[in-house]
Order: structure tokens, then sequence, then C-alpha cells
């Protein structure tokens, strides 16, 4: 079974949604899709399910898609309703923190 990486746009397969960042696997080959403004990335090696999706690909992603990932990281957005506060939100706890002494 192949593993994909949703770069851009949506992909719909077997009545799930992909979004970007989404990792899809299945036996079928994506790449074809690799057009106008869907994009795929196939992945040679295991991706763990907590990697994050780069800054550019959160920018890229829908409100929805990025609640989603908020849930799926467990990521509190608190009274955040506008993407940009979302992101903002997200890239917080994306970023690693460091330990001032």
């Amino acid at each position: 079974m192949a593993r994909y990486r949703l770069l851009a746009g949506i992909h719909q397969d077997s009545g799930k949604t992909y979004r970007p960042g989404d990792i899809i696997e299945t036996d079928k080959d994506l790449m074809r899709l690799n057009r106008g403004f869907q994009k795929i990335e196939k992945l040679t090696e295991a991706v763990p399910i907590s990697e994050m999706p780069t800054d550019d690909d959160l920018s890229r992603m829908t409100v929805v898609s990025l609640r989603e990932l908020a849930e799926r990281e467990e990521i509190d957005l608190g009274d955040a309703t506008l993407k940009t506060d979302i992101l903002e939100t997200i890239r917080q706890e994306l970023t690693p923190q460091t330990n001032e002494a």
C-alpha cells in the first residue's frame, strides 16, 4: 500500500475527504492527480501521524481542515474563530519552545 500526502486541493476517496496535509494510504496510483489545483506527494518512508504540515501547507488549509488538525493534535483553539487567529494558535503550539534560563 502506498502513502501520499495531499499538498493542495481536495481529494475524495472511499467516502472520505482529504485536505492539504492529510496522509492518504491507498493501492491506487495518485500521482496522476499532480495537475492543476490538486498536488500529491508520494511518501517513500513511514511518516509519523503527528507530523505537521509546513507553514505554507497550513496557510492553504481551510478553517475546517485547521480545526480538524487542531483536534487531532489536541491543540486548544480557545475563542479563535477567524482563520488568521486559528493559524496563529496552531503555529504557536507547533513551534518548538526553547527553555530560557
